[in-house]
């Protein structure tokens, strides 16, 4: 078996503001093999307006001090993936609930169910933390979802999904409630962008499958290739904060400008917008019937049309409210595509060249 070390190009940091906490493993955008690829910040020809200084690899993250995490994860081998070197590794997709779940396990024990959220980090349940017998070196306060919940910080030793292992890695843990499908149990954690840039990473809904490539100059013209024999559209991809994925999208013809991917997102709902932005959409809200949306208060609308480039969802549930989170962006967003919007499609996110690829997907 081979033993891969995955550096990140950068030290995790973590800057004071208040007492909320966010650790932040930022993220360098080389290519496994070293080879050489484009920066992080693409030309936006101005569709980009910054409210304050931005470091669009490191979020303002928040409370403590990391050193803690630091040491414990200096003790051992640094973020080694374990797996064959020139394989692909796929991932099923349960055709359980509504949500992407996948089964991963933690330090050897059995597989569980986690949500793939790429507006998260790598994430556990108390229980989970609890059973792998994981020790705190750090904590602090989170918030997320409308709650507000204590949040522990160490060093996982062992991370599997399918025939690919991930060894030390930084990950918390809290008691706050996860996005889940009606009906459906809690998942034991979340697997987020922390994981996902460190692979080219593609999300194939309708076929059921989590697919992830090593990030090597080969493998990367293979994905191009093909991706273009498929008719792939191929748009810009930025990272907000520390794991946030965001391109350019259009709802109605309000476009296209910039927008978040969050594949983690619970009710059925493809595109999260504001009433602000709804109006300059032409976009009706129906302000009587009022809903929540993770404790927060929302509206149902439904665009005409919402599209990332030539992918188009028409007539798509959708909710404005108070959910964009431009302020911990520090930048403009017109919306948050989620869940419902990829059912139809292959998506794949190229850290490397920082490309976002989304094809549809046949059955």
């Amino acid at each position: 078996m081979v033993v891969i070390h995955v550096v990140p190009l950068h030290e995790p940091a973590a800057d004071r503001t208040g007492d909320e906490v966010t650790l932040n493993w930022q993220v360098g955008n080389a290519a496994e093999d070293g080879s050489s690829t484009r920066g992080f910040q693409a030309a936006t020809g101005g569709l980009l307006r910054t409210a304050g200084p931005t470091r669009p690899c490191g979020a303002p993250a928040a409370g403590i001090r990391q050193r803690g995490v630091r040491r414990a994860a200096g003790r051992r081998d640094r973020h080694a993936v374990r797996g064959a070197r020139r394989a692909d590794h796929t991932v099923a997709l349960p055709r359980h609930g509504s949500l992407p779940l996948v089964e991963a396990s933690v330090s050897g024990r059995n597989p569980r169910k986690f949500l793939l959220d790429t507006g998260g980090t790598l994430s556990l349940s108390m229980a989970t933390a609890e059973e792998a017998g994981l020790r705190a070196v750090a904590t602090g306060r989170g918030r997320a979802g409308g709650q507000t919940f204590t949040m522990y910080f160490g060093v996982l030793d062992s991370f599997r999904m399918g025939d690919i292992e991930l060894r030390n890695l930084p990950v918390h843990w809290h008691d706050a409630v996860m996005p889940s499908a009606l009906g459906d149990p809690q998942p034991s954690g979340v697997i987020g962008t922390t994981i996902f840039y460190h692979f080219l990473t593609t999300m194939d809904y309708a076929n059921r499958a989590l697919i992830l490539r090593r990030k090597t100059s080969a493998k990367l013209r293979q994905f191009r290739v093909e991706a273009e024999r498929a008719g792939a559209e191929t748009l810009p991809l930025w990272l907000a904060a520390d794991h946030f994925p965001c391109t350019l999208g259009s709802l109605n013809d309000y476009g296209p400008r910039v927008v978040s991917l969050d594949t983690g997102g619970a009710g059925g709902i493809g595109v999260v917008t504001t009433g602000e932005v709804a109006g300059r959409a032409g976009i009706r809200v129906d302000y009587d019937r009022p809903t929540s949306f993770n404790r927060i208060p929302v509206h149902p609308c439904v665009p005409d049309r919402a599209s990332l480039g030539g992918a188009v969802a028409r007539d798509i549930y959708s909710i404005a409210g108070p959910l964009l989170m431009d302020d911990r962006f520090r930048f403009d967003t017109i919306a948050n595509f989620t869940h419902s919007f990829f059912k139809p499609y292959a998506i794949t996110f190229d850290f490397a060249d920082m490309n976002f690829h989304i094809t549809s997907s046949p059955r």
